[in-house]
């Protein structure tokens, strides 16, 4: 478990994969993982979409950056959701090849106090 609002994990899953069917846009494959690792939950966004050059890569968490065409973005969605992560204390990394897709890697910090909580009483 992780101390966050729902709210604001919905925002990061919605914009992340918003993202990631766009980038396919004559289909592809989809994958979301998650796993806990060194004390950290792990979500991977992962497409096999048109992926991003390195360019792209650098530009991409800032504000009303797109490669979409006008009327089909914003531009926001990829800092909300580093904006996002990093209030909750964690990271997001990207990997991405032209051609071969992208993986958006999201870390957020377990809930210690959590999982006490959920422990049985008795």
């Amino acid at each position: 478990r992780v101390r966050a609002d729902p709210s604001q994990i919905h925002q990061v899953l919605v914009n992340l994969v918003v993202n990631a069917i766009h980038a396919m846009p004559e289909g592809g494959t989809l994958t979301l993982r998650t796993r806990v690792s060194r004390g950290r939950v792990e979500l991977s966004v992962v497409d096999n979409g048109i992926g991003m050059n390195d360019e792209t890569l650098r530009q991409i968490f800032i504000p009303f950056f797109t490669t979409k065409r006008t009327g089909h973005g914003t531009g926001l969605g990829l800092g909300i959701v580093q904006n996002i992560v990093t209030a909750l204390g964690g990271t997001l990394t990207v990997e991405s090849q032209p051609g071969k897709g992208s993986c958006f890697i999201v870390e957020l910090p377990v809930d210690e106090r959590k999982r006490i909580e959920d422990r049985p009483h008795g």
